[in-house]
């Protein structure tokens, strides 16, 4: 069926990741078993993302080892012999706190130090608070928005860098401060970005004409998108701080709004490539 922006048209704006046909259906189980009896992803539902997304199958099974090595993903077998996988450990976490993402108030600040040649240890810390939503502030200094902390120190302990990192909440940044903080990020920048965006995922979205294969993986891909695009990289500063107008919050409910009208089709066709 045809539709007002194709698959192709939307990933040249905005590419995704080889990990984007992995982590989708495991975010989606994560949210749609809340009040659902749903089967895990499994790799020929993956398969049917990733075809969609024009990534290569055996990209997928090489990048889904990878994780399950790494304890990102657990793989289970159920009692029919099938593989199937869920979130674990450190990308649990993450995904935990995307959802929170602008909604909590006040920060956590990070502060970090090293002996002189300490760069391995260094670059493992910035790559951990990068995940957990953290932008640089100054120099071995990150904030983000305020986290529950447990998460970030479990997973600083099993690299051994504990000791290197001190987390501290704060409550409120006060006028002047916040203004130098978000010239800093360049959040003009960023409000641009989302604009366009939102344009482009509001014609993405049109699924007047759209079966219900379309809807699901368009919605797929959209939610992807702003995940590899934003969500991952846009500094982490509350709702609360930024202003009215700022295209963020209309993303948010863009995205809120879609999933409500259209959460009984992707549930349904979320079972029907997963079973």
């Amino acid at each position: 069926m045809k539709h007002d922006m194709k698959n192709e048209e939307f990933l040249q704006q905005y590419p995704l990741k080889v990990s984007s046909a992995i982590i989708a259906p495991l975010g989606q189980f994560h949210v749609f078993s809340r009040e659902n009896t749903l089967p895990l992803p499994n790799l020929n539902g993956m398969y049917v993302l990733s075809e969609a997304m024009g990534i290569p199958k055996s990209s997928v099974r090489v990048n889904l080892s990878r994780l399950c090595k790494s304890g990102s993903i657990k793989m289970i077998t159920d009692n029919n012999g099938v593989n199937r996988y869920q979130m674990a450990g450190m990308m649990s976490l993450i995904s935990d706190q995307a959802e929170t993402f602008g909604k909590k108030e006040g920060f956590t600040i990070a502060v970090f130090r090293f002996q002189k040649d300490s760069e391995k240890e260094r670059y493992r810390v910035r790559e951990i608070l990068y995940s957990f939503g953290f932008q640089m502030l100054a120099q071995n200094v990150y904030m983000s928005i305020r986290i529950d902390t447990a998460g970030i120190l479990r997973e600083l302990k099993n690299w051994g860098l504990y000791h290197n990192v001190f987390l501290f909440d704060c409550d409120e940044i006060y006028g002047e401060i916040m203004e130098q903080i978000t010239d800093m990020w360049k959040l003009k920048i960023w409000r641009k970005k989302l604009d366009d965006f939102y344009n482009t995922l509001l014609q993405y979205w049109n699924f007047s004409n759209a079966d219900e294969e379309e809807i699901y993986i368009r919605y797929s891909i959209g939610y992807s998108a702003f995940f590899v695009h934003f969500q991952e990289k846009h500094p982490a500063i509350p709702f609360a701080y930024l202003p009215e107008d700022y295209p963020l919050l209309k993303l948010y409910n863009l995205m809120e709004q879609t999933l409500k009208n259209y959460e009984k089709i992707l549930i349904n066709y979320y079972a029907k490539i997963y079973k």
